[in-house]
């Protein structure tokens, strides 16, 4: 059984997704800024995570919609 203390440096290496994903697919964001993601409990600095503008929800969007069927009225 794990510690404490195993858990927090299993916690210390976590690596967190830094891309957004869409069409499942991992890619940064299309301007490819950037911005920062702390740790809230303690300030620590998790990644830099993708800045997503509108360009990007637009591509969600339409590759979200190939995943709607449409329903037809009984």
């Amino acid at each position: 059984m794990d510690t404490p203390l195993d858990w927090h440096a299993r916690a210390l290496r976590q690596r967190y997704l830094t891309e957004a994903c869409i069409d499942g697919r991992f890619a940064p964001a299309l301007s490819g800024q950037t911005y920062a993601s702390h740790d809230p409990a303690t300030g620590r600095l998790l990644g830099q995570v993708a800045a997503c503008g509108e360009a990007d929800v637009e591509q969600a969007v339409r590759a979200s919609s190939k995943l709607i069927t449409p329903v037809t009225p009984l």
